[in-house]
């Protein structure tokens, strides 16, 4: 019954006082972050097409809504008391951004944020499907990203192209690989890199088995929905955070080795 009264307690704390401690007395004052998302293909030279021995990516292309760092010292109330609903909804970083993960180009550019100093357990990402009243600036009103919250092009590798888009929000999550979290820097930039794994997106897809229609593999929610979904959990598994070491905005091989991945992609549950 203690226990009980004690997470009724904490729980209405939360909620009544607006979490105006949200990131716990591990974190210090706000300092400057920045994102940096970059498209990988371990299995090709070419940072601007993707081949396997199964598929062709010549577009690929996601939408952000908002990006949103979790303090360690949430995560370990949320373990102790059990999942919960803050009521804050807000974020740090808001959107939408369109990122091409080909060219590792976001539009508009993803400019610095300030969170506290202190560790971090996971960083929550939306995907976020554009409205017609809600295009970004740098990206065209007959753009065919609007409407969606993801746009991937390609061919098979019989040269059949697809086409899979998500035109709904989404959302998942990237876990922290130690228990102590990530650091976010007091009084400096921190850099981090969301590193999306492209030679993975289709593994496991039973790409041949997909229905063509007119001469192209649709993948959305009327048609080989099943593959689209395979394939959409496919890119949010691929993703893993790094931190930028020496400053530079560029992602590096010793900076992206696997010994060096701070947090990995996983589904954010409803």
């Amino acid at each position: 019954m203690t226990s009980l009264r004690m997470k009724i307690v904490l729980i209405s704390c939360l909620l009544l006082c607006g979490c105006p401690n949200r990131q716990g007395t591990d974190t210090g004052n706000p300092t400057a972050v920045g994102i940096k998302f970059v498209g990988v293909n371990e299995a090709a030279s070419s940072s601007l097409k993707l081949q396997t021995s199964s598929v062709t990516l010549t577009e690929a292309r996601i939408v952000l809504k908002s990006i949103d760092m979790d303090p360690l010292s949430l995560c370990q109330l949320e373990t102790e008391i059990g999942d919960f609903e803050t009521g804050d909804e807000s974020a740090d970083l808001p959107g939408p951004f369109v990122v091409d993960l080909l060219a590792d180009i976001t539009i508009p550019d993803a400019d610095t944020f300030f969170v506290p100093a202190g560790p971090y357990c996971e960083m929550d990402i939306e995907f976020d499907r554009i409205e017609p009243e809600n295009v970004p600036d740098g990206i065209a009103e007959d753009d065919p990203i609007v409407g969606e919250a993801l746009l991937v092009r390609g061919a098979r590798g019989d040269g059949t192209p697809f086409l899979l888009r998500l035109s709904q929000d989404d959302r998942f999550k990237l876990e922290a690989n130690s228990p102590v979290g990530f650091l976010v820097k007091n009084n400096a930039l921190t850099q981090f890199f969301v590193r999306f794994g492209l030679d993975t997106w289709f593994s496991g897809v039973a790409l041949e088995e997909a229905a063509v229609s007119d001469g192209i593999i649709l993948l959305d929610d009327e048609n080989n929905a099943a593959l689209k979904t395979q394939i959409v959990e496919n890119i949010k598994r691929s993703s893993n955070l790094f931190l930028d070491l020496n400053g530079d905005g560029i992602l590096e091989p010793d900076e992206s080795d696997d010994t060096l991945v701070l947090a990995e992609g996983s589904d954010e549950p409803d």
